[in-house]
């Protein structure tokens, strides 16, 4: 059992230990992560690049904390516009290799998975750009404990700890109630600024400052450990003696956090309505627009109105128009509810691009043959013959223009804004990642309508979820999706065109696919440029 020394409880007054209860705004760098590793490679691969190398990286180690053009400005003596082409290189290894050169103190995800029981509000606070400070808290798998997570911006503004914690108060709501708030980090720049904001701050000297720094600072308390900081939690002695800081396993603490966070904030009613609510509006859209083009084209060429099969088979064509104008209707219908939602949960861009968009389209187009072909080894299409029937032919006296615009570009892009960029993200406010991926890629399959589809889209569904989580960009899913439609609607034209020329004009097609396949996820889900081998080149001489 660990236990904090009453000699720390006693240097905290009552008062101070009641703010603690509510809100607590952590530093990443040097407080919840040992980023000082890829930081400090970083800067010596900027200093190479800027003619000033410095090989001793304890010198380096005031840069792992504080905003980056100030340090490289007071550390090289660089010009304002040396040290932005400084950070530019900076940035180049640590996008994708100096992110990941940093590791989680021990037993942080403990004391966040603790805080969170006892009913703390959690935000992150750090003056590294917002974008790498949500991609290192996903990497370790934190992100999960933060109500609100505010770094800098790319383009060098809101890098002064004060602005980022008043943007952390702002969009918490609190910045009439800072008595509720308490900031904790490791070094004098994290104090000065929550003092600028109003703020008590606790320190870390297990991070990059010392307890001198951080005291003279005006630190009202200093944690030696990460367990130290059990503190924070308690309201009194008694408590602090009484309650173990492992008292459950982190897993229970998350279910009882989700469980308490939909339960003491929505109902279920509301919870299901505000996931489900974007395909139903996809639904009734499908249905009205549906009914009414059916309807309208029997009445037009018959007089007497037919069913919808018979009117469907005569005009092979109008099941895509009718797929296309219900996309228009809801992406005209829910686009300001997606913008509301991106707003409402930053959604920022991860790491996308045109090799990022290629991949992402393999892996849907290889992902889709394979799930084809399992349905088809598995027999299921046999019992569910109409189905079968019915889609062999789908495609067929149809222009293939048409075809790409309506169902390959269209309905896609419908599709994805309502369960990608809707369901998926709303159920990722009631459930972990995990479950919220599983959701949307059932509903998905569901909508689909039968037994077959619902194989088929749901494997597809996952894909298009982990590729918008990986991307941060819906149009990750988006292109994926119109990869597949576009692929479906011309494979039968492929298969026979090669057939044509080689005897097993299939099973080559399925090959060549797969392998295109595996290099699209490869480079999606393992490739990390190497920036080692460039750097030594532009330094030579």
């Amino acid at each position: 059992m660990m236990k904090v020394s009453k000699g720390y409880v006693r240097r905290i007054d009552k008062g101070i230990r009641k703010n603690m209860s509510d809100v607590i705004l952590f530093d990443l760098d040097g407080t919840l992560t040992d980023s000082g590793p890829g930081i400090i490679k970083c800067v010596q691969y900027a200093l190479n690049y800027m003619g000033k190398p410095e090989k001793d990286a304890d010198r380096l180690r005031c840069f792992v904390g504080p905003p980056l053009h100030e340090e490289f400005m007071e550390f090289a003596g660089f010009t304002s516009e040396e040290a932005d082409q400084a950070i530019e290189q900076y940035r180049e290894r640590y996008s994708t290799i100096g992110i990941y050169e940093n590791e989680v103190y021990k037993n942080i995800p403990e004391l966040l998975s603790f805080l969170k029981q006892q009913g703390k509000t959690l935000a992150v606070a750090s003056s590294k750009p917002g974008v790498f400070v949500e991609e290192v808290l996903r990497h370790f798998d934190l992100r999960k404990y933060f109500d609100v997570v505010v770094g800098s911006e790319l383009d060098g503004s809101r890098t002064a700890k004060e602005d980022v914690i008043e943007e952390v108060l702002k969009r918490l709501k609190i910045s009439k109630s800072r008595e509720r708030v308490l900031m904790v980090g490791d070094r004098s720049y994290d104090v000065e600024g929550a003092r600028a904001c109003g703020l008590l701050c606790v320190g870390v000297a297990y991070g990059y400052g010392s307890k001198e720094e951080l005291q003279n600072a005006g630190a009202v308390f200093v944690a030696d450990t990460v367990e130290d900081l059990k503190v924070l939690a308690k309201k009194d002695e008694e408590e602090t003696e009484k309650t173990s800081f492992y008292k459950s396993h982190p897993e229970n603490h998350r279910k009882q956090q989700k469980a308490r966070k939909t339960r003491g904030k929505v109902s279920w009613q509301r919870m299901i309505w505000d996931i489900l609510s974007p395909m139903v509006v996809h639904f009734v859209c499908m249905l009205v627009i549906s009914t009414l083009g059916v309807t309208i084209a029997g009445l037009f060429y018959d007089g007497n109105g037919q069913g919808y099969m018979e009117v469907i088979t005569r005009f092979p064509w109008l099941s895509s128009i009718l797929s296309a104008i219900t996309a228009l209707l809801v992406i005209f219908l829910l686009r300001s509810s997606y913008i509301v939602e991106k707003e409402k949960f930053h959604i920022k861009v991860k790491r996308w691009n045109p090799m990022m968009a290629a991949a992402c389209m393999a892996a849907s187009i290889g992902l889709g043959l394979v799930c084809t072909r399992l349905i088809d080894a598995s027999g299921i299409r046999k019992i569910f013959e109409r189905y079968t029937e019915i889609a062999d032919h789908s495609y067929e006296n149809q222009n293939w223009v048409l075809l790409v615009i309506c169902i390959g570009i269209l309905a896609s892009l419908g599709e994805e804004l309502v369960f990608r960029g809707l369901i998926y993200q709303r159920a990722k406010t009631y459930f972990d990642t995990g479950w919220a991926v599983g959701i949307s890629a059932a509903l998905f399959g569901i909508y689909h309508g039968n037994m077959v589809q619902f194989l088929y889209a749901t494997g597809l569904g996952i894909l298009f979820a982990v590729l918008y989580e990986k991307t941060g960009t819906l149009a990750a899913p988006v292109i994926a999706h119109m990869a597949i439609n576009i692929f479906s609607i011309f494979y039968e034209r492929m298969v026979d065109a090669l057939i044509k020329r080689v005897r097993f004009g299939e099973p080559l097609l399925t090959v060549i696919v797969i392998l295109l396949a595996a290099a699209g996820c490869y480079y999606l889900f393992f490739y990390q440029p190497d920036l080692s081998e460039r750097s030594e080149k532009s330094h030579v001489g």
